[in-house]
């Protein structure tokens, strides 16, 4: 199996916090994932590596990971979750920089620290994806294609603001006008202050509807703390007659806004108070030069309501997308098969907590 090649240089767990975020502003795939923040307060700041790969004096790749040795099994993991970075804001994306970035990953958690190396890359599944796709393949990672789950819908955000309205489903640029007329006031930010707000809406939202719970709201609060303010979500609400009627919250980074939260209350859904709220939230991602408004996931299946109208917003011009998949690397047997394990009692656990 090939090195890596000899102009390469992979440094890690040698870079500040601060000067990652420098890092994250070079690359159009970055995303909330790919920050120490979301890294911090989701798996623990004693559990991330983060690793830079260099070509001569330039920066070409980067990585956060999550490394997790199993709890009374041997072995463990090196997880990256929609990364690594590898597609410059300065140039053309460049398929060997990503080609030497899975060397580089492999040799560092796979072979030299045994662990199991699973990446799921921000990469869309499309025919500019095939060549990603073939690289990962003769770099020996192991595809998987995720059951459920990645699917999402995607806004381009390069059309005029014409464009795009004209591109909506008519029946949701209907519901648009009528809440357009009521007279909303629209709140934006960053602020805590703005975040309280928005956990209040979801609160009552989650005690009315009574769904399970996926997402940890008061871990996306730590994360809004945590982050610089470049990289701060934007929280939007509306209200009327002093109520606020619908919340959302989205982080954007790269080249891309994703909905990451939402809350309606029920007078919220009769005066479609969300379809004004997204509307504004894809205009103000348009006045910030971002390119994509990815819609936060949808299963057609499963929650049809809420893909209807996500559909509706994306229109005509939307792009249905799909993640290319899960590829694991494993070179030692006792990290494959304890992984293994453990994703069947994930699983399990999962099934169990939607019966309840």
């Amino acid at each position: 199996m090939a090195p890596l090649a000899e102009t390469y240089q992979l440094e890690v767990d040698s870079i500040a916090e601060t000067n990652w975020y420098q890092l994250l502003e070079q690359f159009t795939d970055a995303s909330l994932y790919q920050t120490w923040a979301y890294g911090k307060v989701r798996w623990g700041e004693d559990n991330l590596s983060h690793c830079v790969l260099k070509q001569g004096d330039n920066i070409v790749a980067a990585a956060q990971l999550r490394i997790m040795r199993l709890p009374v099994l041997p072995g463990g993991i090196a997880y990256l979750r929609w990364g690594g970075l590898w597609q410059s804001k300065n140039q053309s994306p460049n398929p060997e920089h990503f080609r030497q970035m899975l060397r580089a990953l492999r040799d560092e958690y796979a072979k030299k620290r045994g662990l199991l190396l699973r990446i799921l890359p921000n990469i869309r599944d499309d025919a500019a994806a095939q060549e990603q796709i073939d690289i990962l393949a003769q770099e020996n990672y192991q595809r998987k294609l995720l059951a459920e789950g990645g699917r999402t819908l995607y806004v381009d955000l390069s059309l005029s603001e014409e464009a795009l309205r004209a591109a909506l489903k008519p029946r949701w640029r209907n519901y648009l006008k009528r809440a357009e007329k009521l007279g909303f006031e629209l709140i934006e930010g960053s602020s805590d202050e703005l975040y309280e707000q928005f956990q209040a809406a979801y609160r009552q939202m989650h005690q009315r509807k009574q769904f399970v719970e996926y997402v940890d709201i008061e871990e996306y609060r730590d994360m809004q703390q945590a982050l610089p303010p470049n990289f701060k979500m934007h929280v939007m609400l509306c209200r009327l007659d002093g109520e606020i009627q619908a919340a959302i919250i989205c982080a954007a980074a790269g080249d891309m806004g994703i909905y990451a939260l939402g809350a309606t209350s029920d007078e919220g859904l009769k005066n479609r108070a969300s379809y004004l709220l997204h509307w504004n939230m894809l205009l103000w991602l348009q006045q910030q030069g971002y390119r994509w408004y990815d819609l936060g996931g949808i299963n057609p299946d499963k929650v049809p309501g809420t893909a209807q109208f996500k559909y509706g917003l994306a229109g005509k011009q939307g792009v249905d997308a799909y993640p290319i998949g899960q590829f694991d690397y494993c070179s030692q047997p006792l990290s494959c098969i304890s992984v293994a394990l453990a994703d069947k009692l994930r699983m399990l656990y999962r099934k169990l907590k939607e019966m309840r």
